[in-house]
């Protein structure tokens, strides 16, 4: 849990909670809650996730495509990342260009931790595309986060068929 969230965020009291809990304990529960619902994650699927994510590296080609890519790029970062630190989005940025949206005092798990926030500026970014490309018509974007679940969703709804290249965002160095 350390790694995903700051101290700080943890051992603040959780708005929401009726009991006055902290997002340590409102968390920590959850993650107990879905550790005895699922089954433990079998030892080639840990390999599989540690390959991913040791070998998540964009080639030359990849980064020269989104640096020429014809739509606006946003990379958003919790700069208490202690998964992918917050040089790994600056690097991006220097490389591919865009608009890059530090969080003081967040960490990994931002989509939780300012989910307002984030939800704000993917809007905001999206309706800048929308003003800028006549060809995108976007009503609104929702990142969701289903606590009991455990998940984030990020859903962009179109009120007509985008006919050049989408605005994508990217948080942490990886799509949304």
């Amino acid at each position: 849990m350390a790694l995903l969230f700051p101290d700080e965020y943890l051992d603040s009291v959780h708005d929401e909670d009726p009991e006055g809990r902290t997002f340590r304990q409102v968390i920590g529960e959850l993650f107990e809650k879905l550790h005895d619902e699922e089954p433990p994650t079998p030892p080639h699927g840990t390999q599989a996730q540690t390959k991913a994510a040791v070998g998540h590296q964009l080639s030359e080609d990849e980064l020269e495509q989104l640096r020429t890519a014809d739509f606006p790029r946003l990379i958003m970062h919790g700069e208490a990342d202690e998964l992918i630190r917050v040089s790994a989005s600056k690097a991006l940025h220097a490389r591919v260009g865009g608009k890059l949206v530090i969080y003081p005092g967040v960490g990994h798990g931002i989509n939780v931790q300012v989910a307002p926030e984030l939800n704000a500026e993917i809007e905001r970014h999206v309706r800048d595309a929308e003003a800028a490309r006549t060809d995108i018509a976007v009503e609104r974007t929702v990142v969701a986060h289903d606590s009991e679940k455990g998940i984030t969703k990020v859903r962009v709804k179109s009120s007509r068929r985008v006919k050049k290249s989408e605005s994508t965002a990217v948080a942490a160095g990886e799509a949304v």
